[in-house]
């Protein structure tokens, strides 16, 4: 039997370290160790599908879904634990195997979404309506009621995969700060011309890049959460909650159609 085992680059290992955040995806054990005063490689980029498969293993697999033909191609590539890695290759079982296709596909699909965060711009002045926002005082009873009626557009647009919980928070922010994001975008604007309509389009563009990688409402909900939050530099993640909030409700985001 040959041996096809290559042993990834510097590069590629780097790739696979920062795909799983430097924690093993099975187990959560960290990638790395220190000892002595020095950080040491405590992992090894485990094949998903084996590098030379035995007969049985051929057998055993030959049904299931390959994520890259090559087996030395980062695609079918993961960062284990020393432990987790002996546990996954011996036996290899076919429970297992789909498990570590699956843990693959979401690192894959993390990375991209970082990736997103970073290659779309947002208008800097995204940051002073996350401040604002974020200095709200409570909102009284009749600022809620002024826009509670509306808020089944939410429900309109939104499909099983978004869970109840963020439903519900979705319809709890348009209800308290629909018309407060409205008015701060407002007061922008005037110092500002157009940014609230600039900031709209960003957030309409990106909504529809993860629309066509095929992401579900779920993935783009929190994925637009978490972009706001890095392009605002971690000012608030309640406040990019509201945000995202309000442009499903004015139909930048889970609405195709134009407004």
């Amino acid at each position: 039997m040959n041996d096809n085992r290559k042993s990834p680059s510097g590069n590629t290992s780097l790739v696979l370290y920062n795909q799983s955040n430097g924690v093993c995806p099975i187990c959560g054990r960290p990638l790395m160790y220190e000892k002595s005063g020095r950080k040491h490689k405590g992992f090894q980029a485990a094949h998903i599908y084996p590098n030379s498969p035995t007969k049985a293993e051929e057998e055993l697999l030959k049904d299931e879904e390959r994520l890259s033909l090559d087996v030395n191609h980062e695609a079918n590539l993961v960062p284990l634990c020393l432990v987790c890695h002996g546990r996954f290759d011996k036996p290899r079982t076919v429970p297992e195997y789909r498990e570590l296709v699956s843990v693959k596909k979401t690192l894959q699909k993390q990375a991209e979404e970082r990736e997103l965060w970073y290659e779309y711009n947002l208008e800097s002045d995204i940051r002073q309506i996350i401040e604002t926002l974020s200095n709200l005082e409570e909102t009284d009873d009749e600022c809620k009621s002024q826009f509670s009626y509306d808020v089944r557009k939410v429900d309109q647009k939104t499909d099983a995969s978004l869970s109840n919980l963020t439903k519900q928070k979705i319809k709890t922010n348009v209800r308290y700060y629909f018309n407060e994001v409205r008015k701060t975008f407002a007061a922008v604007d005037s110092e500002k011309l157009n940014t609230a309509n600039i900031i709209a389009s960003q957030v309409k563009i990106y909504y529809l890049k993860q629309k066509q990688k095929k992401f579900s409402q779920q993935e783009i909900y929190d994925n637009c959460v978490k972009w706001i939050d890095a392009k605002t530099k971690h000012r608030s993640s309640d406040a990019c909650e509201i945000i995202v909030s309000f442009f499903i409700q004015n139909c930048e985001v889970f609405d195709d159609n134009p407004k």
